[in-house]
């Protein structure tokens, strides 16, 4: 009992800190694109507005798969092993024309 609640408090912390990261690696990619939204409202500023955009636009795509990849990570780290791992290759998992083993 006393594990199960540790590992639920792992398990909040955890979700906090990969939370926190996500804002923390998506935020300057965030405020490129803005600020070239605003550069583009300038007849001076417009071109680099528009590269300061594409830049922006480019690294937040960039930022949210690498977010999504260690919140994906994370979520499979504190899962840990399904019983579908326990048991093998069974006839739902089994690759087709594959021979089932003998027991």
């Amino acid at each position: 009992m006393h594990q199960a609640l540790d590992q639920a408090k792992l398990d909040q912390l955890l979700g906090r800190v990969v939370g926190d990261l996500g804002a923390a690696v998506s935020a300057p990619p965030y405020l490129l694109g803005r600020i070239g939204l605003l550069m583009l409202g300038s007849n001076v500023l417009f071109v680099p507005g528009i590269l300061v955009l594409a830049v922006g636009f480019a690294l937040q795509a960039g930022a949210t798969g690498a977010v999504k990849a260690v919140k994906m990570s994370a979520h499979l780290v504190t899962a840990g092993p399904s019983t579908a791992d326990v048991g093998g290759d069974d006839e739902r998992t089994a690759r087709p024309g594959a021979v089932a083993p003998r027991s």
